[in-house]
């Protein structure tokens, strides 16, 4: 896959996992994704994903979430950095500034 994640990915309400890991996506990861209540295992990892994470995904129940590789960063906001550190299999990068 190269681009953009689609933000129309957001409505496909009962995706559990959800693996993009090692493609050519870009650009920032869609607010939309939040609409996905049923997804609990996120992988975006080795991607040229740039931009903050969206806070939205604290509304996600994951399980596993990786998003190493890329040019995300984590919002430092308390509630997005506990959320992020409740998720039992995680491998991310580094918190925004």
């Amino acid at each position: 896959m190269t681009g953009p994640i689609p933000w129309e990915l957001g409505y496909v309400t009962n995706l559990r996992f959800l693996w993009l890991d090692e493609n050519y996506l870009t650009g920032a990861v869609p607010a939309e994704v939040r609409h996905l209540e049923k997804l609990t295992h996120l992988r975006i990892n080795g991607n040229d994903l740039s931009d903050r994470l969206p806070e939205e995904l604290i509304l996600l129940p994951l399980e596993a979430f990786w998003w190493h590789g890329t040019q995300l960063c984590a919002p430092d906001s308390d509630m997005f950095q506990e959320w992020l550190w409740s998720i039992p299999d995680y491998m991310g990068g580094s918190n925004c500034e």
